[in-house]
């Protein structure tokens, strides 16, 4: 198909040779992700493990922080696991800015999820 063909149609040219259509239900354009180069690792270094956060070690008795992520979201997830799963990144993160491993039992984790007509994200809470 040719340029305004592509166009007729609604599409638009997110980078060079590569066409998306709009979501009228999202009113924005999905992601897209330029192909790595070949023989290109898919992933860049591996992070570095954070050093411990002033506070939160041994020598330190404080209280266990407690995180809760609050998703909002259009339609709910049928089961929890999802949504745990979906804040994976999120929840890595949060434990590497408090200097602590995600599985550390000195943070307590906490999810839940709200169904919203507005805009979807997730509302971050750190209590002591």
């Amino acid at each position: 198909m040719t340029r305004k063909e592509l166009e007729a149609l609604g599409y638009v040219e997110v980078s060079p040779d590569t066409w998306a259509k709009p979501d009228p239900h999202l009113g924005r354009l999905p992601a897209a992700f330029p192909e790595p180069a070949p023989g290109c690792p898919l992933e860049s270094q591996p992070p570095r493990r954070a050093g411990r956060a002033p506070g939160m070690g041994p020598g330190n008795r404080r209280r266990r922080p407690t995180v809760t992520l609050i998703v909002h979201r259009r339609r709910l997830l049928p089961d929890g696991d999802n949504l745990i799963a979906g804040c994976k990144h999120l929840r890595d993160a949060i434990a590497a800015w408090l200097g602590v491993d995600d599985a550390d039992a000195q943070v307590a984790w906490e999810y839940a999820q709200i169904a919203t007509r507005g805009m979807e994200g997730v509302a971050v809470s750190i209590s002591p």
